[in-house]
């Protein structure tokens, strides 16, 4: 059985190499989508419009926009997941403190079920909340940033105060904050899928966008993400030259660093050369993941895709358990270890940084919009 995520962008996964098998309904699931689509054009041009519309009555002061005591970076995109907004705003983290600075990460907590204004999930120094209070990439976050704290907030005002008064925070990052129109930002930093762009350019629900393309105009940097290096033009390259072509363009591709049991206990990814694994993945781009175990030299006998912030049900776990029969061992994300640690034996979850290729003028970048709060 295999969860189907709308938000899935990214090659075919018939690009991949021959060793990698995928099950057909996955493919099944993915041509009933694009069947689908135009049946959904006039519904998308509403939600466009009353988005439009939203972003409007912020910009002409109609509708309140806060200001924190200290600078606000904002780290999000404009579709459906699957760019790498998490390995990002780590990244900027860890970036932050080795700087001096004292970072706090801000999200909504998509999926927690703390109901507070203000949920502290991590003081900076221990994890206060699981992933079924605070969502999974929040805990996510807090297991990978020692020192820096860690809230959430259907409002992401209210933590951000509490991140400043409480834990003396001097930079506020919003993981996943473009939409998030009422929290005055120093830099709103949108990330992109330099493979597929915007994908077919319309909102949600015929389309992968959050809000009509031209939203594109507040970014003031782009980061083009998963990029391959080959060079040459790419779709995301030429979604900014046509929304936005004044924004600064950085280049990001993700590195695999490590294999991690639940203990925490790393592994080499050259581990991975010539073993037979199965994959068990809740992505929103999970062809990316499985390209990049491919590329690592890893042969995937089986793959089991589910929606993104997939709750994994018993009845699930049960079936993932039968995967290792046919393999050497369980492969699966950071974000999904949480959710299955203790649940599956055996399981391994590679662990991915997010490398800046203009590592120097993108951290200079960020370090003037910090010092141009006033």
């Amino acid at each position: 059985m295999i969860g189907f995520s709308g938000g899935t962008q990214g090659r075919d996964l018939t690009d991949l190499p021959q060793d990698c098998i995928v099950p057909f309904e996955w493919r099944v699931l993915r041509k009933a989508r694009r069947a689908v689509g135009p049946i959904l054009i006039p519904l998308s041009a509403l939600y466009g419009k009353g988005m439009w519309l939203r972003a409007r009555l912020y910009r002409t002061a109609r509708l309140t926009v806060h200001r924190l005591p200290c600078p606000v970076i904002s780290v999000g995109n404009l579709t459906m997941g699957g760019t790498g907004k998490t390995p990002t705003v780590i990244f900027l983290a860890r970036f932050l403190r080795d700087a001096g600075r004292r970072p706090a990460v801000i999200s909504r907590g998509y999926r927690g079920h703390a109901g507070g204004r203000s949920n502290v999930v991590s003081d900076g120094h221990k994890l206060l909340m699981g992933c079924r209070e605070a969502g999974d990439e929040p805990v996510l976050l807090a297991k990978s940033l020692a020192g820096t704290p860690v809230l959430t907030g259907r409002n992401r005002v209210d933590p951000g105060r509490e991140a400043v008064e409480r834990f003396g925070s001097d930079v506020i990052l919003l993981d996943d904050g473009f939409q998030h129109l009422s929290l005055a930002r120093e830099m709103d930093i949108v990330l992109i899928d330099s493979r597929s762009g915007l994908g077919n350019g319309r909102v949600l629900p015929a389309g992968p966008l959050r809000e009509p393309p031209d939203a594109l105009a507040r970014a003031d940097a782009v980061l083009l993400t998963k990029w391959d290096g080959h060079g040459g033009p790419c779709p995301g390259e030429s979604v900014v030259g046509l929304w936005n072509p004044t924004a600064p363009v950085f280049h990001a591709r993700y590195r695999a660093r490590a294999l991690v049991d639940a203990a925490g206990n790393q592994t080499s990814v050259q581990a991975l050369k010539g073993t037979k694994v199965s994959v068990v993945a809740g992505l929103a781009d999970p062809d990316y993941f499985l390209s990049t175990l491919c590329s690592l030299g890893a042969q995937v006998v089986e793959a089991r895709l589910f929606a993104d912030h997939y709750p994994y049900p018993e009845r699930i776990i049960t079936r993932i358990r039968g995967m290792a029969r046919k393999a050497d061992c369980i492969i699966t994300t950071e974000k999904d270890m949480i959710k299955l640690a203790g649940r599956v034996a055996g399981l391994l979850a590679l662990v991915v940084e997010q490398e800046v290729i203009e590592h120097d003028a993108f951290q200079h970048l960020v370090w003037e919009r910090i010092h141009s709060h006033g």
